[in-house]
């Protein structure tokens, strides 16, 4: 007898099933349940809960795939040698490069393209499902009209599949073809003679399969179905391929001696009426109502979220409820249509709140460090050592190095770009870290060893490998190449150590898959040799073969723990009675996901198909209506609660809408109006401590975040601290203790780094507490260009100005040939030997070389026309043998600022008994002086030099420039000399002294100078506008005017202006003024060229205002 019970999900008709296999086996009979392979294991499990202990003796549980296995163990034909899936694609790939010429449309295709691989052995899979083959395909060519795209397409097809086929049969079984074996079995055997068999929990059969079920209603004593429809009748838009798989049954059953129908009402899994209403008339659209309004018990949540990682938030919260109110884990079900979708969002989301996870889905093997590591050492040999690539080789963590001198490597690498054969040389690396610096600092040594001990080690070990797999001489040979590798390396030893490190810090799913995923690469190998034994293959298609093998190798594993939530794909999935039930992305176009026609065959190639009797499993409006049940399957299968959401914004911003489940779940719950979770919302991210911690910065309300802050005080030791605001933020502060101990009472400053925090206090911290610095590139930037100009000046204004034996000064060819032989050292000091000849840096250096002799030529020019004398290159103010003391500044708590700093030159002219010194600095931009800028704090950094030669008496420097006891030298001034490359145009063809003289007339100076005509004409003795910038002489009277002149006691008055502003600095310094506060006035932007915008993003949230 063959009897059909019906009933929606949850209407119990497993239960019913288990209650007829209990009674058959009580009776002794040999009793068959036949489930989805995906089910079969739990389906054993709830045998053996439910049923008595004897009843295992007369049940057998199996899949079908699993039934043709044990068939063969009663009548013998068991194949051994199955085909894996990666082998597919190999052999597949191997097939179709060997029938390229001869295929009309396939032909075309690379054979470095293994997604064609995968599209036909898709389609030769749908043909073998539907018990098509390649004879009945060559048949059905006769039929169609020749050298049309449906024609030429199946008669590639079938060449293939055959072709396909005949490879297998070679030498392996493919489990393709297993159902189909297994019918041709049954044709001939009795196997469920006298015996009870039960389907259950099937949604729709495949051709082969319904062929098998066929012969077990013609054999079978008794044999009972299960299929979810509400009734017979039923034939809403969900159950498309449903119904067709229930005609089909019928169609065998009428064949077979009849049937007999049992129906089961309602969804009796749901406790609560409205979980019940929502799953059986979710798309029942014949309701009276039109939509049969319910209302809301509490059973159904719905959630509308900003975006997925707001949803992964909602979920973990209302799961920690659940927990929290005596639930557990195994009971939770999270479902969404593409799980891939929420990896690496939802899994934080669930850790941060103390909640333990199974994700029910396939990892991807190409994600595991030692696959990473192997395929990037292929791409190193492919590539010939590019950076990119060796990185991410040793980022992998296989090799032993420690973390930090990894990070190390990475930045010298990238600091001078280095790819190619820059790896390959023996010598070691000396380039400096700091980039085209003379010295090296500790920090550079620190680097430089760590890179060069990485290089090393890392470069024999893979010299190594490719060595072995140039001297191969086909690809099994290859796969050897790689095993030894792999124990040159210790892989195996390796892989257990991390894999006990990550057990340690509770990572139990990644501890599995670094234990187990050794085994699967060299299994993968052994396949990969056995099955291609002769052929010969080059570094890139090696890799290609590998990289097809791993993407395709199906890697898993079981759950770390009886008690955790399981999350998977709605489609996929099969939980058994989970009392809650979470569907996320319930989104337009993602859940139910949009179907097109894919792969080879349209819905009208289908149809033409069929015509000949060539009938495929799906179309695309089955694929539609299943989507749609799999909706349905999902809200039918929690007893207690389901909790459904949506998010407004995909990953870019763009805006989504909810999706019809959603909407009609809606519809149906009279006046119920779904949350809206903006992704700061205090009540779903303060579930548990390090949740709330990590959200506590987001959360908008200032009285929420700090009721939110204090009850964390409480969990977590110093939470103020870590949630103070974000640096961005103008009044971040620390604290005066925290302040002692980074300055003590006495700190040390330079007029660079006391006008950085002038400029902005957090771009301070950031570059002289923490030390953060930009990452330096090989690129010759416009600093490394000022310190190129500073060193050559600093030689060659000295020889341009110093008479020689016979007291005549240098010649203007001695200046260039002196000039030349300077760059040529410097370059020596700090261009690595590798980047002398480059054509790049060789042009920058000629045009700085033609700078800093035009810059030369103006100087001498300059002393040639003035009584100052340059007396001192690169002075440090530090009172170390006998060199100016810093300029200190005493606060009237007693706390210190001390200054010092190096000057570029010092000039001295002396006269009548006095010294007067004038300060000059090099500039490589444009720099125009303003006593605008003094009252703000910043560009004092020439005034404070001034004022720190020349406002002490008695020292070892007054007296080395001959200033007499009890005396101070008298400031003369201070000039910038700006040194802008000129670019010189003319209408007309000019000679060389010429261009000079205009290039030359570029040059800028700007300053303050002593408003003493003695003092000027000493300067220049003509009184030159160039030399003299920004002072003008009245033709009438002869009298000198501007704004860079400055009497003696406006110098004074400088000097108390400058200590007043330093003092109030001051004082907010020893305040702990730390925040984002961007000095800006005029044109002036301290962001514009700060280092620390990275993380500050000031502009972001201030929008550029002006804070000056």
């Amino acid at each position: 007898m063959i009897t059909f019970i019906y009933g929606t999900y949850g209407s119990g008709k497993t239960f019913s099933v288990l209650n007829e296999i209990k009674k058959d086996t009580s009776e002794g009979r040999h009793t068959f349940l036949i489930v989805p392979d995906q089910e079969a294991v739990q389906s054993e499990l709830t045998t053996l809960n439910y049923l008595p202990n004897s009843a295992q003796l007369n049940l057998e549980v199996l899949g079908f795939s699993r039934l043709y296995n044990r068939v063969c163990r009663e009548y013998g034909g068991l194949s051994y040698k199955y085909i894996t899936k990666p082998m597919k694609h190999l052999i597949m790939w191997s097939v179709m490069r060997e029938l390229s010429g001869a295929l009309y449309e396939f032909g075309k295709y690379s054979d470095r393209d293994f997604s064609i691989c995968d599209v036909m052995l898709s389609t030769i899979g749908e043909l073998k499902a539907s018990s098509i083959t390649p004879e009945m395909l060559e048949d059905a060519l006769a039929d169609l009209e020749p050298d049309s795209s449906l024609w030429r397409r199946i008669s590639d097809i079938s060449c293939i599949y055959k072709a396909y086929d005949e490879f297998i049969l070679d030498g392996y079984s493919d489990s393709s073809d297993d159902i189909s074996r297994l019918y041709d079995v049954l044709r001939t055997k009795h196997f469920f003679s006298g015996a009870n068999v039960y389907i259950d929990s099937f949604t729709s059969f495949t051709a082969a399969e319904h062929r098998v079920i066929e012969r077990i209603f013609a054999d079978a004593e008794n044999v009972t179905v299960t299929i979810p429809l509400p009734s017979p009748e039923c034939n809403d838009i969900s159950v498309k391929s449903i119904k067709c798989s229930e005609e089909r049954l019928v169609h065998s059953a009428r064949i077979n001696g009849g049937y007999t129908r049992k129906i089961l009402r309602g969804n009796r899994r749901a406790l609560s009426p409205v979980l019940a209403h929502i799953s059986e008339n979710l798309w029942r659209l014949d309701l009276s109502s039109g939509y049969g309004k319910i209302i809301n018990d509490g059973s159904i949540s719905a959630e509308i979220c900003d975006n997925v990682y707001a949803e992964a938030e909602f979920a973990a919260n209302k799961i920690l409820d659940l927990l929290r109110s005596g639930e557990r884990c195994r009971d939770i079900l999270v479902l969404m249509r593409s799980p891939e979708n929420y990896r690496g969002i939802i899994e934080p989301a669930l850790e941060k709140n103390g909640i333990p996870y199974y994700f029910s889905d396939r990892t991807d093997l190409n994600s595991l460090p030692p696959v990473k590591l192997l395929l990037s050492a292929l791409r190193i040999k492919q590539y010939n050592w590019q950076k990119n690539d060796i990185i991410t080789h040793i980022k992998t963590g296989i090799y032993s190095f420690p973390t930090r001198s990894c990070d190390l490597f990475e930045e010298y690498v990238n600091t001078w770009n280095l790819s190619g054969s820059k790896f390959r040389t023996d010598e070691p690396w000396s380039m400096n870290p700091d980039g085209y610096a003379e010295s090296l600092s500790e920090r550079g040594r620190d680097i430089l060893s760590a890179a060069n001990d990485i290089k090393i080690r890392l470069t024999s070990t893979l010299e190594r490998f490719f060595i072995r797999l140039d001297a191969s001489e086909n690809i099994p040979d290859m796969c050897r190449a790689v095993y030894s590798y792999f124990t040159d390396i210790e892989l195996d030893a390796r892989l257990s150590e991390l894999a006990l490190a990550e057990e340690k810090r509770g990572n139990q799913k990644s501890a599995r898959e670094l234990l187990s995923v050794y085994e699967i690469i060299l299994n993968s190998l052994a396949d990969i040799a056995h099955l291609l034994p002769d052929k010969k293959a080059s570094t890139d298609e090696f890799a290609l073969i590998l990289r097809a093998v791993f993407n395709n190798t199906d890697f898993g594993t079981i759950p770390t723990s009886v008690d955790e939530v399981v999350i998977g794909s709605a489609a996929t999935l099969r939980a058994q009675n989970p009392k809650y039930t979470f569907v996320l992305g319930l989104c337009d176009g993602e859940f139910p996901a949009v179907i097109n026609d894919s792969g080879i065959f349209s819905s009208a190639d289908r149809s033409s198909l069929e015509e000949l009797g060539i009938e495929l499993s799906s179309d695309t409006d089955t694929r539609s209506s299943d989507e749609l049940m799999f909706a349905q399957r999902a809200f039918a299968s929690p007893s207690h609660g389901l909790f459904i959401s949506t998010s407004s914004a995909e990953f870019g911003g763009r805006s989504r809408n909810p999706s019809i489940p959603f909407n009609r779940v809606l519809a149906m719950l009279e006046g119920y109006k779904p949350h809206r979770f903006s992704g700061n919302d205090i009540g779903y991210l303060a579930g548990a401590p390090r949740s709330a911690v990590s959200h506590l910065r987001t959360i908008e309300d200032d009285g929420s975040r700090e009721a939110l802050r204090m009850a964390l005080s409480t969990h977590i030791p110093k939470i103020r601290s870590l949630s103070d605001d974000d640096l961005s933020q103008g009044d971040c502060s620390v604290s005066e203790n925290t302040v002692k101990e980074i300055f003590g009472n006495k700190a040390g400053f330079s007029a660079s780094k006391f006008e950085r925090f002038v400029l902005c206090p957090m771009s301070f911290y950031g570059t002289y507490v923490l030390d953060l610095r930009k990452k330096v590139n090989s690129d010759f930037m416009s600093s490394d260009m000022g310190t190129f100009v500073h060193a050559i000046l600093e030689r060659m204004v000295a020889f341009a100005t110093s008479p020689k034996e016979d007291g005549a000064l240098p010649t203007d060819e001695e200046i260039t040939e002196m000039t030349e032989r300077a760059v040529l050292e410097y370059i020596e000091r700090i261009s690595p030997v590798e980047l002398r000849k480059s054509k790049k840096l060789s042009h920058v250096y000629t045009r700085l070389k033609s700078l800093a002799l035009l810059m030369v030529r103006n100087i001498a020019d300059e002393f040639a026309k003035s009584d100052f004398s340059p007396a001192f290159f690169e002075l440090s103010i530090d009172g170390r043998n006998g060199n100016p003391p810093p300029l200190e500044f005493v606060s009237e708590d007693g706390f210190t600022l001390s200054f010092s700093g190096k000057i570029d030159r010092v000039d001295l002219y002396r006269d009548d008994g006095r010294v007067y010194i004038r300060v000059v600095d090099y500039k490589t931009g444009t720099k125009d002086f303003s006593l605008d800028d003094v009252e703000h704090g910043i560009n004092t950094q020439m005034l404070l030099y001034l004022f720190m030669l020349c406002s002490k008496a008695d020292n070892d420097f007054c007296r080395s420039i001959g200033v007499s006891d009890g005396d101070k030298p008298v400031p003369a001034g201070v000039v910038y000399l700006s040194a802008n490359i000129p670019i010189i145009q003319s209408a007309f063809p000019e000679n060389a002294e010429e261009i000079a003289k205009k290039a030359q007339s570029e040059l800028k100076r700007s300053g303050l100078l002593l408003n003493s005509p003695e003092i000027l004409h000493a300067m220049s003795h003509d009184l030159s506008s160039k030399i003299l910038a920004g002072i003008r002489v009245k033709k009438k009277t002869g009298e000198l005017y501007g704004d860079a002149l400055a009497s003696s006691e406006k110098f004074d008055s400088l000097y108390s202006e400058i200590t007043d502003t330093i003092q109030k600095i001051s004082l907010e310094l020893r305040k702990g003024k730390a925040g984002a506060t961007p000095l800006r006035y005029g044109s002036s932007d301290p962001c514009s060229y700060c280092q620390m915008k990275p993380f500050c993003r000031i502009d972001k949230i201030q929008g550029g205002n002006d804070n000056g």
